[in-house]
């Protein structure tokens, strides 16, 4: 799947490059290029980063002692034991309804720590300082156009776009 990417990824840029050898404006060629591998580092450090941190979760899931079943029947472990008096005078709604707002805020807090370590990875870091120090060279060298930088980015999008027709059409075939 990867190598099908990277060879629409590539076979894009190539056009891309093409193109504009054909029409002799180095500037934006060079423009394009800076952008496209600093989107290429990017969009691919933000993969590794994100499938390191599913496989970690997921092998977490598999070692914990944790009924999973019991989890997705019993999401807010209503049918707990209630070992607390006030809670035995509270009416049911009251109650799922500060567990739902705990719950929330939790969920929130701790997804936000979780996913912390798969936004940042040392990767996608150097992905943005590539596209930072590309940025700066061509801005400090006077060759910054950024209609061409900007199209540079969107080889990705467009190479995204193009695999997924890719796939639909070989998912419809089979």
């Amino acid at each position: 799947m990867i190598k099908d990417f990277l060879k629409i990824f590539f076979i894009v840029d190539v056009v891309i490059v093409i193109f504009f050898l054909f029409q002799s404006n180095i500037i934006w060629l060079i423009n394009t290029q800076i952008a496209f591998f600093s989107s290429l580092i990017i969009t691919f450090s933000s993969f590794v980063g994100y499938s390191k941190y599913i496989k970690k979760q997921t092998i977490n899931m598999c070692d914990n002692n944790v009924d999973i079943y019991d989890k997705i029947d019993d999401k807010y472990d209503l049918y707990s034991k209630i070992n607390d008096k006030e809670s035995l005078n509270k009416k049911p709604e009251e109650i799922l309804n500060q567990e739902k707002k705990k719950l929330k805020f939790q969920n929130s807090i701790k997804n936000t720590i979780k996913t912390f370590r798969a936004n940042n990875s040392i990767y996608r870091l150097f992905g943005y300082a590539s596209l930072l120090v590309g940025f700066f060279y061509l801005n400090n060298n006077q060759l910054l156009s950024l209609i061409p930088y900007l199209v540079g980015f969107a080889i990705a999008p467009i190479s995204v776009l193009l695999f997924k027709i890719k796939q639909q059409i070989l998912n419809n075939i089979m």
